[in-house]
């Protein structure tokens, strides 16, 4: 066994579903924020690091002796050592993914802009009534006010113009 060999040995953490899990681990941290406040850019930025990962998973490892398989997971002709699929449907589906993830994320900021003009109507609406309500309260505060002299007036027996 070469020295290579117990380098190139896949590491039981280098599966496919754990270098996934640890790429949106990494930005999760890098943002700060938990996994639902994740957006767009952000799910992108995992997808293209997928991708990137596995492009360099293509590529032969300098610790790797290309004659000697024993000990990897998925050896390629030049030698490669692949952690995650790297086939090019698994390309296309994660494009795929990509393509369903900006669709769902433009629904929902249609939504969003759409929920967003209706609070801007309510808004309007409700500062429109509440104008409305303090104008009246004025003009009855006035009248108040108004039949509050005349009673004081009429209390006293002197009559108001």
């Amino acid at each position: 066994m070469h020295d290579s060999q117990v380098n190139a040995a896949p590491r039981e953490t280098d599966n496919a579903e754990n270098i996934v899990q640890n790429i949106i681990k990494q930005r999760l941290k890098s943002r700060a924020v938990p996994l639902e406040n994740l957006d767009l850019p952000d799910w992108m930025w995992i997808i293209n690091a997928i991708k990137e990962r596995m492009v360099q998973d293509r590529q032969p490892s300098s610790n790797v002796c290309p004659t000697c398989t024993q000990g990897r997971e998925e050896p390629s002709a030049q030698g490669a050592t692949y952690s995650l699929p790297t086939d090019a449907s698994t390309t296309e589906t994660l494009d795929l993914m990509l393509a369903k993830l900006k669709r769902d994320f433009e629904i929902a900021a249609r939504g969003s802009q759409a929920a967003l003009r209706e609070f801007e109507e309510f808004a309007i609406t409700t500062t429109e009534e509440l104008q409305n309500l303090a104008e009246e309260n004025e003009a009855q505060k006035h009248e108040i006010l108004e039949l509050r002299e005349r009673l004081r007036a009429a209390t006293r027996g002197s009559p108001t113009v």
